[in-house]
């Protein structure tokens, strides 16, 4: 397996922009309007990869922030979420120096000084942190020309200050009076379109296991409920992969399907997350669509089509009860139907808002009623029965280490 690292942080930049309609289309734009920019800089090869990476992730760390994403205030009162960000991303492969470029992202021009940090890194943060307010200035439901304007002399008014003079240069000289060059404001600014060539780094088999356990620290994270819950899936799918005779090739897509399942909870909002109550019948249809919107943005990334397949059908059932699609046994792939039971396994010893967490003995009999009414695979179920303390052991070791590294997070 060999993954494109644009393609891949392109992807899950995707799923971030599906969380509200406020930022729908966000992180994309600011990626373009930043990489045109380091273009009008001259800015070499590895910093604007470094700027366009981090333009795709640069508020990764705001989306615990509910009541501020819906009105983008975290990007003007807020810089926590740009030192949230830098923590989840800077572990991994790839990331880096993008990380750090996401870190820096509402640092003051004239803060510099301040800050020991590398000038470079904290000039393309600046530069980024323009891109991020030249797209929140503009209302897209009005006139181009003079959303531009406004746009324009704000930048202006903050060169120096907030902005550091050379980026602002480099955006005034998008506009000619009022003649608008098409392919900075039309483009980038409203179509989100990155002109230019692309970075071609990519990521080993290796890599992108690392990558997909960082990311699904950036799923659990919305919720405290759901901190560990993607390790534990992925390590039991695991196991039980390699327990049905997989090769260790396929036990790591099985891996990687269990980190990355849950990918479209990214589009579900908080307090639906954590609703300590049932769901109600509209509530309960948001959430329904996370399997589909995982398994549509892994399939859009080149190389993971089967992970999209394994990990975006945990909700199918075997009798076709399931959700979205309805597919029967017959439908659905072996690694679909051991990432399934290890999502059901590991969710019931959780404890969540609504209720504690299951014994051994009491997940053991819910998961023998639901594999006799087909809603599981019989023979995935007694497979994981048959070394039931084993994986519960993998389960707890693995969740216990996700929540190690939260806690270190939390006191870094």
């Amino acid at each position: 397996m060999r993954i494109q690292l644009l393609d891949l942080v392109t992807g899950l930049a995707g799923a971030l922009d599906l969380i509200s309609p406020a930022v729908a289309g966000h992180h994309r734009r600011v990626a373009a309007i930043a990489t045109a920019l380091g273009r009008r800089l001259g800015l070499g090869p590895r910093d604007m990869e470094d700027l366009r990476l981090a333009g795709l992730l640069h508020d990764v760390g705001a989306f615990t922030l509910k009541s501020r994403l819906d009105a983008l205030a975290f990007d003007t009162t807020d810089e926590g979420h740009a030192e949230t960000g830098w923590r989840l991303l800077r572990q991994a492969p790839g990331l880096e120096r993008a990380a750090r470029v996401v870190r820096r992202h509402h640092t003051r021009f004239d803060e510099f000084g301040d800050i020991p940090e590398d000038p470079r890194t904290l000039f393309l943060g600046n530069v980024l942190n323009l891109a991020d307010r030249v797209d929140v200035y503009l209302r897209r439901d009005r006139d181009l020309a003079t959303e531009a304007a406004q746009a324009l002399r704000a930048a202006a008014f903050l060169s120096g200050r907030s902005f550091a003079p050379e980026a602002v240069r480099a955006l005034q000289g998008t506009a000619a009076g009022s003649r608008l060059d098409p392919e900075f404001w039309e483009d980038s600014v409203k179509g989100g379109v990155c002109q230019g060539p692309s970075p071609d780094t990519a990521l080993e088999r290796g890599q992108v296991l690392a990558f997909s356990e960082t990311f699904s620290h950036v799923i659990d994270f919305r919720s405290r409920f759901t901190a560990t819950h993607s390790r534990g899936v992925a390590e039991v799918a695991r196991a039980l992969a390699e327990m049905d005779g997989f090769s260790p090739a396929q036990q790591e897509l099985v891996r990687l399907a269990g980190n990355l399942h849950d990918l479209g909870k990214l589009a579900v909002p908080a307090e639906i997350l954590e609703k300590p109550g049932p769901l109600d019948r509209a509530e309960a249809e948001i959430m329904r669509r996370h399997a589909e919107v995982g398994e549509r943005v892994l399939a859009s990334v080149p190389g993971l089509e089967e992970v999209a397949e394994y990990g975006g059908r945990h909700h199918e059932r075997p009798n076709g009860r399931g959700y979205p699609n309805g597919l029967t046994r017959d439908e659905l792939r072996r690694p679909s139907l051991l990432v399934a039971v290890a999502d059901v396994f590991t969710a019931v010893l959780e404890d969540r808002p609504y209720r504690p967490g299951m014994t051994l003995a009491q997940a053991r009999g819910l998961l023998l009623s639901l594999a006799e009414a087909g809603d599981l695979d019989r023979g995935t179920v007694d497979l994981l029965l048959s070394r039931q303390q084993l994986v519960a052991d993998i389960r707890l070791q693995a969740q216990d280490e996700a929540r190690q590294r939260f806690a270190a997070f939390a006191a870094a």
